[in-house]
């Protein structure tokens, strides 16, 4: 029965996995819809779904909406209440559209979405959200098929296709339990891949995984900022003003990659300056910086993951380009990661090379298309790969 339910997934989600993982992501799935379901609180357990188009609703349910977030599989930052505001409050060519969940007065799930106003496309709306899913508990599989069938009932189009998904998101769980129930199209294509790390218990343990060559850059590099007196820390908001990091992390992007900055527009800017000071305070925005005495010449951003720290984006002055600060800043990560006992650290989208240099594995995030007027033929010229990286 197994091998039979993984070829009928591997077909409606159109790409092909190796079987082997295949059975296991639809052992998974048959585990857990074919156990008890959660309990509902108590009161009114039919669900109801509304959506929310306008920022003063979705501000009213934010913290709401957060509490969830802290008991579900999802990113931290990416999926936050914050994030989702900030990106819709600067960008005027997006309208909210946000679908949510109630249980009597309880609010049990959201789906964060947005329109586009030129042709009415349904997505996530944040194009530097690395991860992004619905809002909801794992175990909730109601929520999580009844919010994808409401956004897409909604929709003009009533066809979703979201962004950045992966495989193993409420999202694409809710869309399988969709097509198993009620037929309705869906296609799953793999897009790109993001390394991670499967943290050891010890950083010395994870670093006699690299090669040599690897092990002595690093430790290179760290004598040379000692030699300097700089020094490699987490900064907390008993270092610096929340409100100075989005300046700080404006300034070295800059700094580092000029030009090709991804944040120079208004829109980008507007945003870092709105959402990141509330995500420092609350912990889901984690912040590395190499220091010359109290100067930051060079700074990392790690988004907070359910599981992991996620490594996201950073800069750095000219002056500090020789000792690779983002090695050091990247170890200094990754040795946080181990020390809160997590169990990933993860370099998100890119396959770059210094990013497989780190990593020990590899995920596909992708592109879930649901249609509501039945099953849309998939494509299966895209594969996803389980990758070690040495």
């Amino acid at each position: 029965m197994r091998a039979r339910f993984a070829s009928r997934f591997k077909l409606v989600f159109g790409f092909r996995w190796p079987l082997r993982e295949i059975e296991e992501v639809c052992q998974k799935i048959l585990t857990e819809t074919s156990s008890s379901p959660v309990e509902p609180p108590e009161g009114d357990c039919v669900l109801k779904y509304e959506v929310l188009e306008n920022l003063a609703q979705i501000e009213a349910i934010a913290s709401s909406w957060d509490q969830i977030l802290e008991n579900s599989a999802c990113n931290r930052a990416f999926s936050c209440s914050t994030w989702f505001l900030a990106t819709c409050s600067h960008n005027s060519q997006i309208t909210p559209h946000v679908v949510i969940a109630k249980r009597g007065t309880s609010l049990a799930g959201v789906l964060p979405l947005a329109s586009r106003n030129d042709n009415k496309t349904v997505d996530f709306p944040s194009a530097i959200s690395d991860y992004n899913d619905l809002v909801t508990c794992a175990e909730d599989h109601a929520v999580q098929s009844g919010l994808l069938e409401a956004a897409l009932s909604s929709a003009s189009s009533h066809q979703l296709v979201l962004s950045d998904v992966r495989p193993d998101s409420n999202c694409v769980r809710g869309a399988h339990l969709l097509a198993e129930s009620k037929g309705i199209g869906v296609v799953y294509q793999p897009s790109r891949n993001c390394y991670y790390l499967e943290l050891a218990h010890e950083f010395d343990r994870y670093l006699a995984t690299r090669s040599r060559a690897f092990r002595k850059g690093l430790y290179r590099i760290r004598r040379q900022a000692a030699a300097k007196q700089l020094e490699v820390r987490q900064l907390t908001p008993a270092d610096i003003p929340a409100a100075e990091v989005a300046e700080l992390f404006l300034s070295l992007n800059a700094s580092r990659f000029q030009a090709r900055s991804g944040f120079l527009s208004e829109t980008t800017q507007s945003f870092v300056r709105q959402a990141f000071p509330s995500l420092f305070i609350e912990g889901r925005l984690i912040v590395f910086a190499l220091l010359e005495g109290d100067r930051p010449l060079a700074i990392d951003l790690c988004m907070r993951g359910p599981n992991s720290l996620c490594t996201w984006n950073g800069g750095f002055l000219p002056e500090a380009a020789q000792l690779s600060p983002g090695r050091l800043l990247l170890a200094a990560g990754i040795e946080q990661a181990i020390a809160e006992h997590l169990q990933e650290y993860d370099m998100l989208r890119g396959s770059h090379a210094y990013k497989a240099s780190w990593a020990t594995h590899s995920r596909s995030i992708g592109k879930l298309e649901l249609n509501l007027q039945g099953f849309t033929r998939p494509s299966l010229e895209h594969e996803t790969q389980s990758a070690h990286c040495m």
